[in-house]
């Protein structure tokens, strides 16, 4: 059974203090990063990567793919010259961007908090990345495009090797 961080009760008297003391308790000690110049730009790295991401899902959703849309999951719809299938491609492709914008964030964000780097880290990173594409191209394509095999070989490699 792994331990959940509760935040502290909120009482009238100190509220910013029992903040403070959640947050040191998530994070460690605040005052270590003013000893290392390198947080800031990672942890503004690790935001902006993560909100890259959403845009870029969000925007395509909005302004490409809900035009080729039918009610369902996965565009459809023919956008000529592209055929169905070459649109559903298209957007698995599309959020493969996103999801691997958001692992380089989860990495970057390990690093702003300062947690050591390791290779265990970085593949699993890599791992659920390479993981979410697979099931993305199999959903999208309806298991049609074989680029979800490769995709799912990389993550069990990957997670095998750690």
């Amino acid at each position: 059974m792994s331990a959940q961080l509760a935040w502290p009760k909120m009482t009238s008297c100190a509220p910013v203090r029992h903040r403070a003391f959640a947050l040191t308790q998530m994070f460690g000690d605040p005052a270590r990063f003013k000893d290392d110049p390198m947080q800031t730009p990672y942890l503004i790295a690790a935001v902006l990567a993560a909100v890259t991401g959403l845009a870029h899902s969000v925007l395509g959703e909005t302004l490409i793919f809900r035009h080729l849309r039918d009610g369902r999951l996965v565009p459809a719809r023919r956008a000529p010259p592209l055929r169905e299938r070459h649109v559903r491609i298209l957007w698995a492709t599309w959020h493969l961007a996103s999801f691997f914008g958001w692992a380089f964030a989860g990495v970057l964000f390990q690093l702003a908090i300062g947690r050591p780097m390791s290779a265990s880290l970085v593949a699993g990173a890599i791992a659920m990345a390479y993981l979410g594409g697979a099931v993305l191209v199999l959903v999208g394509t309806k298991g049609r495009h074989p680029g979800w095999i490769a995709l799912t070989a990389v993550a069990a490699l990957t997670a095998s090797a750690t």
